[in-house]
């Protein structure tokens, strides 16, 4: 999937509810640097939570874009380490919620061309087409960016979320 030493685009989503979000993207992107080169954040957007308990605050939002050549489910390992270390639980399956409030969320929505699904990852991100709050600032850094399979650019799929 990722032949020795190759460098693989990729395109991370964050969020963070809790705490200081706008330190926790900023953290978590300045960690996400050791795994992903030439790192570039996009703007925060806020969003309202969505499936969350009643009352809960409003996420801030970001997608970062870079360069890496670990192959993908290292790249999850090294999110998921990044996730426990700003203070989230250490196995995601028993988060209180799934779509709960939280210090940081990472999570992988492009590598490269890639499609793949298992048991521990699903690429591209399965919500990706269907999340504004994850294809605006997305679009931001990598408008022309195909995600497979259908290779609908995310500003095409932007526009069509509204």
């Amino acid at each position: 999937m990722n032949p020795e030493g190759e460098s693989i685009p990729v395109a991370l989503g964050l969020g963070s509810n809790l705490g200081e979000s706008r330190r926790n993207l900023q953290l978590a992107a300045s960690f996400l640097e050791s795994v992903v080169h030439e790192l570039r954040l996009s703007s925060f957007i806020v969003t309202a939570p969505i499936q969350c308990r009643s009352g809960a605050p409003s996420f801030l939002n970001a997608a970062a874009v870079g360069r890496t050549s670990l192959p993908p489910h290292a790249l999850l390992d090294a999110c998921q380490a990044i996730e426990m270390k700003m203070g989230r639980p250490g196995n995601r399956a028993r988060d209180v919620e799934l779509y709960g409030d939280r210090v940081i969320d990472i999570d992988i929505l492009l590598y490269g061309g890639l499609s793949l699904a298992d048991k521990r990852l699903i690429l591209p991100h399965p919500h990706l087409r269907e999340r504004r709050f994850v294809l605006a600032p997305l679009a931001e850094l990598a408008p022309e960016w195909r995600i497979p399979p259908h290779g609908e650019t995310v500003a095409e799929a932007l526009a069509r979320v509204g």
